[in-house]
């Protein structure tokens, strides 16, 4: 929706009693009451946002089964295995119905360049590949059924309200969305510094990560609406950060069936060849590190996964200076996987092991509404330090305690929990949030 002063949204459904048992606008914060009126609902927008309209009582409902096992500690400790949460989450979260509106303002059209790639409204298909200098712009209307690959290259631009859709040939039972090659999702950067891009929507069909960027520097993505969806209902990343540093993402919507954030290392994951890859690593350089990442304004629903993933089983990680901000948390994934909950920050390594360094996090200002956990971290060999959870706003209790078993917490710098309430209620102490701690890391609520 292109606004122009105060506009009127009018959303009719095909049903009469549609709306019979009420409507939710999220996120919450944006405070936004809809009128009612048979099959009608109305309400009015007078500045950007990026909108879930949903009826009400239709998403975490439907979990009613894993209440009973909940309140059994022990049962989740042990790990809540992959294929019975996936069947339940997935139902609950994934085939709930909603309407996403996205709002903005009009954009001017690009200045006329040699270096402007523009699709005017209408199908295109195909790869892209750009190079360096060059500013790829996607109308309004535009529809490009294929990937855009920024390879080798510095100060690109990817901008526009168009649609960028890939639907590849990844097998949907196999875990191989994690490759970096070219042509394998919609945005793929890899070598790459100086890199933009804004405004567009991108759309991961097949079972693959919606935007990878490895080995690459100052990045910026601004205003992306991110959806990733597929049978199997796993690897639909949002932003994966492979050795990135120096990167800001801003106002994005991300509806992820997995991880909408996740920081890994280049890939393979750990040190071996990949035997699944054709005998090769894809990456052209190997970086441990990423570093300098701040998020701010975003909207996050995923259906299996995290909000934020750092790290794996066996990966070499070093991780510094994270930050999110002012984020809204609407619907987070109600199971767990390896011995950890799906949460705001998920650091996880299913056997330990990993030589994994995360330092100087702060997530601050994050309102969560419909949520598994604030934290699972499960990683004994991981060394912490400054993780900071302040002016966390937690609208309902946890479906799950959250999690904490590390045995490297920095002395002086450990885990801190600053104004963080769960519906209006301080957490003065880890049974407030609920938090299970195992080991002896410096863990500090404020």
């Amino acid at each position: 929706i292109t606004l122009s002063g105060v506009t009127e949204v009018v959303v009719k459904a095909k049903d009469a009693g549609y709306w019979n048992e009420g409507a939710k606008i999220r996120p919450l914060s944006q405070d936004i009451i809809p009128e009612i009126s048979g099959d009608t609902l109305i309400f009015s927008l007078d500045k950007p946002a990026m909108l879930s309209v949903e009826r009400k009582k239709q998403i975490w409902d439907h979990v009613s089964e894993l209440g009973m096992k909940r309140d059994n500690p022990d049962w989740w400790k042990r790990g809540f295995r992959y294929n019975e949460t996936l069947q339940l989450s997935s139902y609950a979260t994934g085939m709930a119905e909603a309407l996403f509106i996205f709002a903005d303002t009009l954009q001017a059209e690009p200045k006329r360049q040699d270096a402007t790639i523009r699709l005017l409204p209408g199908i295109h298909t195909g790869n892209i590949d750009l190079r360096s200098g060059q500013h790829l712009h996607l109308d309004e209307g535009a529809f490009l059924f294929g990937s855009v690959n920024i390879w080798d290259a510095e100060n690109v631009k990817v901008t526009g309200k168009g649609v960028i859709i890939h639907d590849g040939n990844q097998p949907p039972y196999t875990d191989r969305g994690v490759q970096t090659e070219r042509n394998w999702r919609p945005i793929s950067i890899n070598n790459s510094q100086n890199v933009s891009v804004s405004g567009v929507t991108c759309i991961a069909r097949s079972r693959t990560w919606t935007i990878q960027a490895t080995a690459s520097r100052n990045l910026e993505f601004d205003g992306l609406k991110i959806i990733a969806s597929n049978l199997a209902n796993l690897n639909g990343d949002g932003i994966d950060l492979c050795g990135a540093q120096d990167v800001i993402i801003s106002n994005c919507f991300f509806r992820t069936c997995d991880d909408a954030i996740a920081l890994y290392r280049t890939m393979p994951f750990d040190d071996n060849i990949h035997e699944t890859w054709g005998e090769k690593d894809y990456s052209q350089y190997v970086d441990t590190w990423v570093k300098n990442v701040f998020i701010s304004g975003c909207v996050f629903w995923n259906t299996s996964a995290n909000v934020m993933r750092v790290g794996w089983t066996g990966m070499s990680l070093n991780t510094e200076n994270i930050t999110m901000k002012d984020c809204d948390v609407i619907h987070l994934s109600d199971c767990s996987y390896f011995y950890a909950p799906h949460s705001l920050l998920n650091i996880m390594s299913e056997d330990g092991s990993g030589e994994a360094e995360h330092s100087d996090y702060l997530f601050e200002n994050i309102r969560m509404e419909e949520y598994s956990a604030l934290v699972g971290i499960n990683h004994q060999q991981a060394r912490l330090k400054n993780i900071c959870f302040k002016d966390i706003y937690m609208v309902e209790s946890s479906k799950w305690p959250s999690l904490i078993i590390v045995h490297n917490v920095d002395e002086d710098k450990g885990i801190i929990f600053e104004n963080v309430t769960v519906k209006g209620k301080l957490v003065e102490q880890a049974e407030d949030l609920p938090l299970c701690i195992e080991g002896d890391g410096n863990i500090e609520f404020r």
